[in-house]
């Protein structure tokens, strides 16, 4: 049985498309990938109704207030926005910041242990 999350399965797409060169679905990737951790934090910690849009998930400070602290300035990357020529800041890798997210989020228990 496949017992791979829909996070860690969308980060794999994520680094896959990044390796191909396809730097945009990388991004794209990378926040879908943080948005289904998010969202299977909450899920496990007895809010199944956690319906809000992928960039208002990210900037909700309900939803970052029970979040921990530590995931502060990836949440922060994953609502940056692309400029004119669809490139990022340099120094925001979104695929780090998903990876971190899924990593923290996984080891939590449903505490704000930042």
């Amino acid at each position: 049985m496949n017992d791979i999350s829909p996070a860690k399965l969308e980060l794999i797409k994520a680094q896959r498309a990044r390796e191909a060169g396809n730097e945009g679905m990388a991004r794209v990737c990378a926040r879908r990938a943080s948005g289904f951790a998010i969202r299977e934090y909450f899920e496990n910690n007895g809010n199944e109704n956690l319906t809000i849009p992928l960039n208002k998930l990210f900037k909700d400070e309900e939803i970052r207030s029970v979040l921990p602290v530590s995931l502060t300035s990836s949440l922060d990357h994953l609502t940056v926005r692309v400029d004119m020529p669809f490139t990022i800041p340099q120094d925001i890798d979104l695929i780090a910041d998903a990876c971190k997210i899924i990593e923290v989020l996984s080891h939590q228990d449903g505490r704000n242990s930042g």
